[in-house]
C-alpha cells in the first residue's frame, strides 16, 4: 500500500499537478495510440505542452490585469463582498480549509477514485449513456481540490476514506454529466470536429444552444430567414474599426474599464495597483491597461492554435481506438476559434459582465445575505461560452439570452455555495463557475439537511439526467451518432434549415 501511495504521489506531484504537462503527456499517448512513431508522438506532445504554457500565460495575465480593478470595485461599494472567481476563490477556499485543519494530501486519491469511476462510466456507456470524457488537466486537478476543500467544511467529522469516496463520486458526476450535455452544441459549432467542452460551464453552453435553436426555429417560421448574426451587421464608415477583433477589444475595454477607473479615481488606483507609479499620467495608465486585453488575446490565440492542432489530431485517433465513440472534453477557450467572428467573444464577455455587475448592485440594494462580486475568470469564460453557443444558431438574440443565463446564475448560485459552506462569513471567496455553482449548492444543501442520504439522492438525480436526455431523443440511434457520425446526425436532426434564406 505504501509503494502504491508513493507511485500515486509521484505521478500527482510531477504530472497531474501541471496542467500543461498533463495535456502534453495525453497528446503523446494519443499519438502513440494512432500508431505514430515515438519521435513524432514526442514532438506532438511537446508542441501541445508549449502551446498550453503559452495559453496559461495569457489566462494568468487576464486575471492579473483585472484583479486591481476588481479590488477597487470591492472597496467602492464599501460592503462585504464575496468574490466568485475560479482562482481567487480557490485560494480563499484553501485558506478556509487550512484554518479548519484539513489535509489536502487527500486530493491525489480523490482524483484517482474519480478517474476510475469516470472510466467505468465510459466502459458501460450503453447503460450510463456517456459519450464524452473530460481530459482537461487543470479542470481535473482544480475540481478534485475544490470539491475536497468545500465538502470537508460541511463534513468535518468524516474519516479520510469517507472524504475520498464521497468527493471522488461527486467529482466524477460533476465532470461526466455536464460534459455529455455539451456533445451536440460542440459538434454543431465545430461541424463535427470530434471535441466537446470539458470545462466549467457545459450546462450553460447546452442551455444557450437550446435557446438559440428555439430562436432559429421561430425566426425561420415567421420570416423564412435565419436570425441575424454578428456578421450580418455592416458597420458603416469609421465604425468598421470594430471589424478587427483586437482594435474592438481595446476600444471596448478602454471605455468599459476606463469609466470604472475614472470613478475609482487615480488615488485609489495608486493604492490598489503597484504598477501605477506616482507621477504617471492617469489617462495613459488607462490606455495601457486597456491595451493589455488585446495583447493577452494575441498570446491566448497563439497558444490555442498550437494546443488545439495537436490535441485534435491525437484524440481523433485515440477515440477511434482506445475510446472509440467517446469524444474528449477540452477547455472552452479552444472553441473560440470556431465561432467565426472573434468579436462574438468580446460582445459575450461585455454583455454577461454588465448583467453580473447589475446582479451585484441588486444584491447591495436589497441587502442580500451574501453579495457576490464576479471575478474575471467567470466573466470571460462562462459568458463567452454561453454567448458563443447561443449565437451559433440564435444569432445576436441567442447571444444575449445565453449571457443572461450565466449573468444571473453565476452570482446567485455562487452566493448559495458561499452561504452553504460558510465561505461568505470567513474568507469572502468562492470558486463556483456555472456548473459548479449549481452542483455544489445542491449537494451541499443535501448534506447540510439530510447527511449521506442527501449525497445518495444527489447522485441518483445526476445519473438520471443522461437517461432523461436519451429518453427525450426521438431518434435513439441519433443520440450516439452525434458523437460518432456528425454528418448523419445533421441529416436526421438538423436539416430543417436546408432551404432557408440567410
Amino acid at each position: 500500500m505504501e509503494l502504491f501511495l508513493t507511485i500515486v504521489n509521484w505521478i500527482w506531484t510531477n504530472i497531474f499537478s501541471s496542467a500543461a504537462l498533463f495535456m502534453g503527456v495525453l497528446i503523446m499517448i494519443g499519438q502513440l495510440a494512432c500508431k505514430k512513431g515515438f519521435l513524432d508522438s514526442f514532438c506532438s506532445g511537446l508542441k501541445g505542452y508549449i502551446g498550453y504554457l503559452v495559453f496559461n500565460v495569457a489566462t494568468g495575465a487576464f486575471s492579473s490585469t483585472f484583479r486591481p480593478i476588481l479590488n477597487g470595485l470591492r472597496s467602492l461599494f464599501n460592503v462585504t463582498l464575496t468574490v466568485n472567481d475560479s482562482y481567487y476563490g480557490l485560494s480563499a477556499q484553501k485558506q478556509a480549509f487550512a484554518d479548519a485543519g484539513g489535509n489536502d494530501g487527500l486530493q491525489g486519491m480523490i482524483l484517482v477514485v474519480a478517474i476510475v469511476i469516470m472510466v467505468l462510466m465510459v466502459v458501460f456507456r450503453k447503460v450510463t449513456k456517456m459519450r464524452s470524457f473530460p481530459i482537461q488537466g487543470h479542470l481535473l486537478t482544480n475540481t478534485s481540490l475544490g470539491i475536497l476543500l468545500v465538502i470537508y467544511l460541511i463534513m468535518p467529522d468524516a474519516s479520510n476514506w469517507e472524504l475520498i469516496i464521497v468527493c471522488g463520486v461527486i467529482m466524477a458526476l460533476r465532470l461526466m454529466i455536464p460534459t455529455n450535455f455539451s456533445v451536440e452544441p460542440a459538434q454543431d459549432l465545430t461541424d463535427g470536429s470530434g471535441i466537446v467542452v470539458g470545462h466549467a460551464q457545459m450546462f450553460a453552453d447546452r442551455i444557450a444552444w437550446e435557446i438559440g435553436k428555439k430562436i432559429e426555429k421561430d425566426t425561420i417560421k415567421k420570416t423564412g430567414k435565419k436570425p441575424k448574426h454578428l456578421d450580418d451587421l455592416q458597420l458603416p464608415g469609421w465604425l468598421r474599426i470594430f471589424d478587427d477583433v483586437y482594435v474592438s477589444c481595446f476600444l471596448i475595454m478602454f471605455v468599459f474599464f476606463g469609466i470604472i477607473m475614472v470613478i475609482l479615481g487615480p488615488d485609489a488606483m495608486h493604492e490598489i495597483d503597484s504598477s501605477f507609479k506616482e507621477g504617471s499620467s492617469f489617462f495613459m495608465y488607462i490606455v495601457g491597461t486597456a491595451a493589455k486585453f488585446p495583447l493577452n488575446l494575441v498570446i491566448l490565440f497563439a497558444g490555442l492554435r498550437m494546443f488545439v492542432a495537436e490535441i485534435t489530431d491525437a484524440f481523433t485517433g485515440l477515440t477511434q481506438g482506445v475510446l472509440k465513440g467517446i469524444l474528449p472534453g477540452i477547455d472552452i477557450a479552444a472553441f473560440f476559434g470556431y465561432c467565426g467572428n472573434p468579436n462574438i467573444i468580446t460582445l459575450s464577455f461585455l454583455s454577461g459582465t454588465l448583467i453580473m455587475l447589475c446582479m451585484t448592485m441588486l444584491g447591495v440594494v436589497l441587502n442580500a445575505p451574501v453579495i457576490v462580486m464576479m471575478g474575471f475568470t467567470q466573466m470571460m469564460f462562462d459568458n463567452a461560452g454561453a454567448g458563443m453557443f447561443g449565437h451559433c444558431r440564435g444569432g445576436l438574440k441567442g447571444l444575449l439570452y445565453g449571457t443572461a443565463v450565466t449573468g444571473i446564475v453565476d452570482p446567485v448560485f455562487g452566493g448559495v455555495v458561499a452561504w452553504v459552506y460558510g465561505l461568505s462569513a470567513t474568507v469572502q471567496g468562492v470558486a463556483a463557475p456555472f456548473d459548479q455553482s449549481l452542483m455544489l449548492s445542491s449537494v451541499g444543501l443535501g448534506i447540510k439537511y439530510l447527511g449521506m442520504i442527501g449525497v445518495v439522492i444527489w447522485c441518483v438525480v445526476m445519473l438520471a439526467l443522461p437517461q432523461i436526455q436519451y429518453a427525450c431523443c426521438k431518434d435513439k440511434e441519433a443520440y450516439w451518432l452525434a458523437a460518432t457520425d456528425w454528418e448523419e446526425y445533421k441529416r436526421r436532426m438538423l436539416n430543417h434549415d436546408a432551404d432557408v434564406k440567410d
